[in-house]
């Protein structure tokens, strides 16, 4: 079980060896530095692996586009469907917002039933400030979080 030697990485590649050996899979874990865990991940070189995905907007096209789109630099599987990549596009320029999470349920139901790199986990994040700073906006995504020209501080 190959990963990269963080926390976070570590507890979910522990946690999946801990599953494989219910059904008698033995795995041994091999975290690893950052440098070394991309050179291996960019050569495909691992049997199983567990990797952290974080993603930039509160959008299914980035995770579509990035984790399962065919020949992307971060499609760490392989996976490549061209029916889904045309669902993908769908869903991406439709404006009804119930066609489109219909859209979406139906290709996160096609990954998980291909086995394409299954999400194990969500993790959640906080954004935390001071009383004194105004005129914030929370997103939805800590990754939606970059604009501040508006903010201020009554200090």
């Amino acid at each position: 079980m190959a990963t990269r030697a963080n926390a976070i990485h570590v507890d979910s590649a522990v946690w999946v060896i801990d599953q494989l050996k219910q059904i008698y899979i033995n795995a041994e874990l091999q975290p690893m530095e950052a440098g070394t865990w991309y050179a291996k991940v960019a050569r495909r070189d691992y049997s199983i692996a567990i990797n952290v995905t974080g993603l930039s907007v509160d959008n299914p096209d980035v995770n579509f586009y990035e984790n399962y789109g065919c020949g992307s630099q971060r499609n760490y599987s392989d996976y490549c469907l061209a029916e889904l990549e045309r669902m993908v596009d769908r869903q991406s320029s439709e404006t009804d917002p119930r066609v489109r999470l219909k859209l979406v349920n139906a290709i996160d139901l096609q990954l998980q039933l291909d086995g394409a790199r299954p999400i194990l986990r969500h993790r959640l994040a906080y954004t935390a400030y001071y009383r004194y700073v105004r005129n914030f906006i929370n997103h939805q995504s800590v990754y939606n979080n970059f604009r501040f020209q508006e903010v201020w501080l009554n200090k």
